[in-house]
C-alpha cells in the first residue's frame, strides 16, 4: 500500500479564507489503510429540490431517475455539515463501509449533502467515484442503487450504482459528522 497522498482537492478560488484541510492515514484492522479528507463544512439546503440543485450545481445528470420524487428528503432547511471521504484501499462492501462509519461516529451521507460537496467543491477530483450510502433507490426488479459523483471530460455527473456489489478501491465513501 503506497503512502503517497492523491490530490483530492482542486480549491482554488472556491476555498473558503481561512478553512484547512486535514489530511490523515489510519490503520484498522486488517492493515487495510484507509484515508480521509475533512474540507472545510458544507453549506446544505434540504429543501432544494434535486432537479434545481442540479441545474444550480451544473451536472450532467446521466440517471432520469434521480429527483426528488426518487431521493425525498427527511431534512428540513439549511445546514453545515462536515464531510469525511474515507477511501478503502482494497475491495470491500457496504457492509463493511457502514460499519467503519458507526465506529467512527459517522453517518453516510445523503444525495442532497452530495450534491452540495461537489457544488463548493467544483473541482475535486478522487481517483474514481464519491458514493453517498445514506440514499437508496429500490428498482422494480428489487436491485438497491446508492447515487454517486463523478468527474470525468464533461465535468461533474452524478450517478447510479448497484449497492450490493462489491467496491474496488478507485470509491471514495462520503459520510458526514453525527
Amino acid at each position: 500500500v503506497s503512502d503517497e497522498w492523491i490530490p483530492l482537492f482542486i480549491c482554488g478560488s472556491h476555498r473558503q479564507k481561512g478553512s484547512a484541510m486535514k489530511e490523515m492515514a489510519v490503520e484498522i484492522g486488517t492493515g487495510t489503510s484507509i484515508r480521509e479528507y475533512l474540507p472545510s463544512p458544507v453549506l446544505v439546503d434540504y429543501d432544494l429540490s434535486i432537479d434545481d440543485a442540479i441545474q444550480a450545481g451544473q451536472y450532467g445528470c446521466s440517471e432520469r431517475v434521480i429527483t426528488s420524487r426518487s431521493f425525498p428528503s427527511m431534512r428540513k432547511g439549511k445546514g453545515h455539515v462536515e464531510f469525511v471521504l474515507i477511501h478503502f484501499t482494497r475491495l470491500t462492501d457496504s457492509i463493511e463501509v457502514l460499519r467503519e462509519f458507526t465506529r467512527r461516529s459517522l453517518r453516510s451521507a445523503e444525495l442532497r449533502e452530495l450534491i452540495a460537496l461537489g457544488m463548493m467543491y467544483p473541482n475535486i477530483k478522487p481517483e474514481a467515484s464519491i458514493v453517498a450510502l445514506g440514499s437508496v433507490l429500490r428498482r422494480a426488479n428489487a436491485t438497491f442503487e446508492v447515487p454517486l459523483l463523478r468527474n470525468d471530460s464533461g465535468g461533474q455527473t452524478l450517478g447510479l450504482y448497484y449497492r450490493d456489489r462489491g467496491w474496488h478501491p478507485g470509491y471514495w465513501f462520503a459520510a458526514v459528522q453525527e
